[in-house]
């Protein structure tokens, strides 16, 4: 039960609403006020019964995501040998893209707490943090590709520890900026989530990660041939190590690039697609830091 809210121009509810009664066909809902109401349902075709499931693989994957990427951040930190030398850069873009995403982690956790939500004002910090966590991470993943494509397919320069930091950090700040200063109710909504209005994920949020999800596979691909093409060279035959090896690289790239992140697009779809899709996106995201801090 539902009315129209003209100051976040929504559908809203709250105290001034109660569900009267509730049949198979019909639902009887009581106001105190004249203005236009609607009575919201859930469709549920997507086939995701049991979406608290998902909640707690999601909660349980990001806590233990948490503490792997503080445990990488405070083992290039502590650790000398790990950032020595030729390691340097290498080291600290990859705790860039492990604070980035351990930022992303935690206010995923936080969201998800029914004081954050409670909570208008909370509610709205978040969603904004949340957006520019988002873009952040992805930004250090677009980073990593362009630096390992510096490394293994062309020289390597020192440019790219500077403009690197400029497009981690400042671009996604800057777009989250001017999204707030255009309209910060685009972050304010009526139910239990502290994110963005729905009609903008697409231009503020899909958009984006499609533009660079398509260039870190490029790059994945790139990288993946190069290397390929370097142990031809090195080696008359391909022997099981090799081969081994070429596996475990591939599939670390391909989580530390952020690729995993396609599978959430399968979510939108129905049935049971739709439920597979939405494990898989749940288990492989939420895991991401674990898997960097054993791959590094």
């Amino acid at each position: 039960c539902v009315f129209w809210d003209e100051g976040i121009q929504s559908w809203a509810n709250g105290d001034v609403d109660s569900k009267v009664e509730e049949t198979s066909d019909s639902v009887v809902c009581h106001f105190n006020h004249l203005t236009n109401f609607a009575t919201l349902l859930a469709r549920d075709d997507t086939g995701i019964v049991n979406t608290k499931a998902l909640d707690i693989v999601s909660i349980v994957g990001s806590s233990i995501s948490s503490f792997c990427l503080l445990l990488t951040i405070l083992s290039f930190v502590c650790v000398p040998k790990l950032r020595a030398g030729g390691k340097l850069r290498g080291a600290v873009l990859l705790v860039n893209l492990s604070m980035a995403l351990l930022l992303l982690n935690l206010l995923l956790i936080f969201s998800e707490q029914s004081f954050v939500y409670s909570s208008p004002d909370s509610c709205l910090a978040v969603g904004v943090l949340l957006h520019f966590s988002l873009l952040a991470s992805f930004a250090w993943m677009t980073v990593e590709a362009v630096n390992l494509c510096l490394v293994i397919v062309t020289v390597s320069t020192k440019t790219v520890f500077i403009l690197s930091h400029i497009w981690g950090w400042f671009v996604p700040s800057l777009f989250v900026a001017i999204t707030c200063g255009v309209d910060l109710n685009l972050y304010r909504r009526s139910d239990e989530e502290c994110w963005m209005q729905p009609d903008m994920v697409l231009y503020l949020v899909l958009i984006p990660m499609i533009i660079v999800l398509t260039f870190n596979f490029i790059a994945y691909v790139a990288v993946l041939v190069a290397s390929v093409s370097a142990n031809r060279i090195r080696k008359k035959s391909i022997n099981s190590g090799s081969v081994k090896q070429q596996v475990v690289m591939s599939v670390t790239l391909f989580v530390l690039l952020g690729i995993t992140w396609v599978f959430g697009f399968g979510i939108s779809g129905t049935g049971d697609s739709a439920v597979v899709f939405g494990y898989i996106f749940a288990v492989l995201n939420s895991l991401q830091g674990t898997a960097i801090f054993y791959d590094h």
